[in-house]
């Protein structure tokens, strides 16, 4: 339980020790050139954009298929049953 606490606080003080990018946008241009970069973002876009897709049509499909259920009442009562402790 210490370590819900202590976690979130070292991450929130040890953000700033990152380094500051000191390149201008017209240094960082060359970078677009990049087979690997596009093919990165696509794959990205399509994984990560259909989950986000998908989740909300799901919730839109099981109202639809299922109006008389309270979805959101049983996923609360799924989220409380799984943050109680054993």
């Amino acid at each position: 339980a210490p370590s819900r606490a202590l976690f979130p606080l070292a991450a929130g003080f040890g953000r700033n020790a990152l380094a500051t990018s000191k390149a201008s946008l017209k240094e960082q241009l060359p970078v677009l050139k990049r087979g690997h970069l596009w093919i990165m973002s696509l794959l990205y876009l399509a994984t990560f954009g259909s989950f986000i897709g998908f989740s909300a049509g799901f919730a839109m499909l099981s109202k639809t298929q299922f109006p008389d259920v309270q979805i959101l009442h049983l996923s609360l009562i799924q989220i409380c049953r799984s943050r109680r402790r054993v």
